[in-house]
């Protein structure tokens, strides 16, 4: 069975409220349209830290899948960081996830 967290991230692919990959979230970033990170349980710590530097008033989330898991969510390639950018998919996953990593950066 599907998680919810992974439906969302797919409804808000299709609407056009999500961004993946390194470069095109690192995009969204700069340009504050940002309002939730989310990275695959696999993603490289050492290119994490590279993004959540760049971070400032977005929440940032580890979710409990791999990429591929996130990839065959949202209908894409294997990919290891999102971008959630409408407000309201970014208060759904949070609010139907319990994950322990969140944080405000």
């Amino acid at each position: 069975m599907q998680d919810k967290v992974l439906r969302l991230l797919g409804l808000a692919r299709r609407a056009g409220a999500l961004t993946y990959g390194q470069t095109a979230v690192l995009d969204e970033i700069k340009k504050s349209r940002s309002k939730l990170i989310a990275f695959s349980s696999d993603f490289n710590e050492k290119t994490k830290q590279k993004i959540v530097e760049n971070c400032k008033n977005v929440k940032v989330i580890t979710i409990p899948y791999t990429m591929e898991e996130i990839a065959h969510a949202i209908g894409t390639k294997p990919t290891g960081v999102v971008s959630v950018n409408h407000e309201n998919f970014k208060k759904g996953i949070l609010e139907v996830s319990s994950f322990e990593e969140k944080e405000d950066i």
